[in-house]
């Protein structure tokens, strides 16, 4: 909860969940595929004959095919809008997970806790984290309607 990069790390990721959706996905772009190379840029699939299985999701159909190269090359063009749609939600879902650990670390329960002499990252996951991933769970709810509003965008 407190090591020296935390402070940087949540101003880099309120940055970015402040940012669109299509601001990211033109960074991600120039970043990931110009300068490291690591994304392709554009379309679904760079392999030249991919199977048309019973699904037409090109992973699954992948594997049911037996075509490992089709799966591989279909994640990889998954990667970066997966990312670009995920990073909001998932920083404002973090943003509550901390807001209810930070409240319930000094209640009355980890207190006892600490005084029976258990383990600081034992209360974290058997006591605080289990009082507190409700609400996480609540904002994720509510995120699911952002990330599908934002596919349309970033594709």
């Amino acid at each position: 909860m407190k090591w020296p990069g935390a402070q940087v790390l949540r101003a880099v990721l309120f940055t970015g969940a402040a940012a669109p959706m299509f601001l990211l996905g033109i960074l991600g772009l120039i970043v990931f595929y110009q300068n490291l190379g690591w994304v392709p840029a554009n379309g679904r699939i760079a392999v030249a004959n991919p199977p048309t299985g019973p699904t037409g999701l090109l992973t699954v159909d992948g594997l049911v095919h037996g075509r490992f190269d089709v799966v591989v090359d279909a994640v990889q063009h998954l990667m970066l809008p997966a990312l670009v749609i995920a990073i909001g939600p998932a920083v404002a879902i973090g943003r509550v997970l901390r807001s209810s650990l930070m409240t319930d670390i000094d209640s009355d329960y980890a207190r006892t806790a600490r005084a029976k002499g258990l383990s600081e990252g034992r209360i974290m996951t058997r006591h605080v984290l289990r009082n507190s991933v409700g609400s996480a769970l609540s904002m994720t709810g509510l995120q699911v309607g952002l990330m599908f509003s934002g596919v349309l965008v970033v594709e």
